[in-house]
């Protein structure tokens, strides 16, 4: 038996779950060391890729939720940095996918009065990382493919989130709070995770989420999310006036 502090609670869990399988339940014909998924991230991601991975939506969302592949392309022109995949190396297919745009004030505010469905955004609401800057983030949605949930394709997809906004920060570009309209159980499975707030439910019966990431009031789940919160942490002690406080 063992017990771990809970700010690195669930990072060393899964590791000392992962060391103690037995290696005979590994298949036989790959490695052990072999991973079984692999992650897509930021200007990686092609319009192909994403073109692959829209049989998802279907799967997972209502009618009034699908985008076309076309929407997709003319957000990811205005910014190609806005995509997580993950993908099965058995099969070679894509099996999960999180969308997480920088949006104008003007569009997080329409996202936060729970009126407005992200099939109305268009790339004129997208932001670029092309400067250092305090950026609003809609967490526009993250697909799970049915036969991969509540396995651990959900903490590899929320790993990926996380070194995303490490690796932004490394750019001097920062999340300065961020929202989700959550209409799926993992939605709202990783909104609650990582400790965002329910601002209300929308009108068009999901929930609205919300955190504030600079200064930090996320959780600290993982050794990732332990270097993102010091870092966020430690450029609001050194430039608070950049980030103003929000409602």
């Amino acid at each position: 038996m063992q017990n771990y502090d809970y700010k690195d609670g669930l990072y060393h869990l899964c590791d000392a779950i992962k060391n103690v399988l037995p290696l005979e339940n590994l298949s036989s014909s790959k490695a052990p060391t072999e991973k079984r998924f692999s992650i897509i991230s930021g200007k990686d991601v092609t319009a192909q890729n994403i073109a692959d991975a829209s049989y998802l939506d279907p799967l997972v969302f209502d009618d009034i939720y699908l985008v076309t592949v076309e929407q997709c392309e003319e957000w990811m022109a205005a910014n190609p940095d806005i995509y997580v995949l993950a993908k099965d190396n058995q099969t070679g297919r894509f099996i999960a996918y999180a969308n997480l745009t920088p949006v104008t004030d003007e569009c997080y505010e329409r996202i936060r009065n729970g009126d407005f469905i992200d099939t109305g955004s268009t790339a004129d609401m997208v932001l670029s990382y092309d400067m250092p800057f305090p950026y609003n983030l809609y967490f526009s949605s993250i697909v799970i493919h049915p036969d991969y949930q509540n396995t651990e394709v959900f903490m590899e997809m929320f790993n990926a989130i996380v070194d995303k906004f490490i690796t932004l920060g490394d750019r001097e570009v920062f999340i300065r709070r961020m929202i989700a309209d959550a209409v799926t159980k993992n939605g709202e499975k990783f909104c609650k995770l990582f400790g965002m707030t329910k601002v209300k439910d929308s009108s068009h019966d999901s929930s609205l989420y919300e955190i504030t990431m600079i200064p930090p009031k996320f959780k600290i789940l993982s050794k990732k999310t332990k270097l993102l919160y010091d870092y966020y942490q430690r450029k609001y002690n050194e430039a608070p006036y950049l980030f103003p406080d929000v409602d």
